[in-house]
């Protein structure tokens, strides 16, 4: 047995038998196919692999006679990098390597997957939200519709009222009981109950989160306090408000007073900013 790490071997061999100088017929199994022929009495192999070997040598003398042919068998043995222990270790380092890139690839693909339903996550709540902007949005433009349609009803009603006031005759107790009847008539389509219903509708629906805050906040608001509320945050003046309302402006600047009041505003505080913030 050589060991691997001398595996460059020199062999020499001689014929004293014959007087004259003869030649030599080599043959290594296991790396030569053919006899060589050489005249040097040694042969040198490099760096053999390791593996089982069977070294041939015979003379040949210049009138072609051959000596006994001689058989040498020798083994290289495997270098220690390739022995059966570090096989197995080679073995387990290939099945640990197998193991962790099996789990590196099915980590990988559960991020992917992961980081696609994300972003498709993402893009159903862009598109949610788009969708509630643009709901938000047409509920702002009915209710700008709806507080104007309210705002020039009430005005031209109570313009209508003014007049007739200023035709009224005490006097003609007839013509007096028909001017009452149809200042009644127009009292009660300035505070509409159904053009209340409309603005509310539209007012919650599209400043629902403001409602929700300031009843969170403030209890104790009446709803005349909210619709107050809701006509100043839409930036309303006072007269606009009145003829919402229908009441005179000093009716909402009083109003306006008791609820500073009930939100404990400081004086330098301004109400409009104040609620547009809230």
């Amino acid at each position: 047995m050589i060991p691997f790490s001398q595996n460059s071997i020199v062999f020499h061999f001689s014929c004293p038998m014959y007087t004259s100088e003869p030649y030599f017929l080599i043959k290594l199994d296991g790396m030569d196919k053919e006899w060589i022929s050489t005249e040097l009495p040694y042969v040198r192999y490099e760096r053999l692999p390791w593996g089982k070997y069977v070294f041939h040598v015979k003379a040949v003398t210049s009138g072609g006679e051959f000596s006994d042919e001689s058989i040498f068998t020798f083994i290289v043995r495997r270098p220690w990098y390739w022995s059966t222990l570090s096989k197995i270790i080679y073995g387990l380092i290939l099945l640990t390597f197998v193991y962790l890139s099996r789990i590196y690839v099915k980590r990988r693909l559960e991020n992917q997957a992961r980081k696609l339903r994300i972003e498709k996550e993402r893009e159903m709540i862009r598109l949610r939200n788009e969708k509630l902007e643009a709901e938000v949005h047409y509920k702002s433009l009915q209710l700008a519709n709806t507080t104007y349609s309210i705002i020039k009803k009430n005005e031209l009603l109570m313009e209508l009222k003014r007049l007739l006031g200023q035709m009224k005759k005490p006097a003609e107790q007839g013509f007096s009981t028909q001017f009452r009847n149809v200042l009644r008539l127009l009292d009660r389509n300035i505070t509409d109950e159904e053009d209340w219903k409309v603005f509310e509708s539209n007012f919650e629906q599209a400043h629902e989160e403001f409602l929700k805050r300031i009843k969170k906040q403030y209890p104790d608001l009446t709803p005349g306090d909210l619709k107050l509320c809701a006509f100043i945050r839409m930036n309303l003046s006072s007269k606009k408000i009145a003829a919402l309302l229908g009441i005179t402006t000093r009716g909402v600047e009083n109003h306006r007073y008791r609820l500073r009041k009930k939100l404990n505003l400081d004086r330098d505080v301004n109400l409009t900013d104040y609620l547009m913030q809230f």
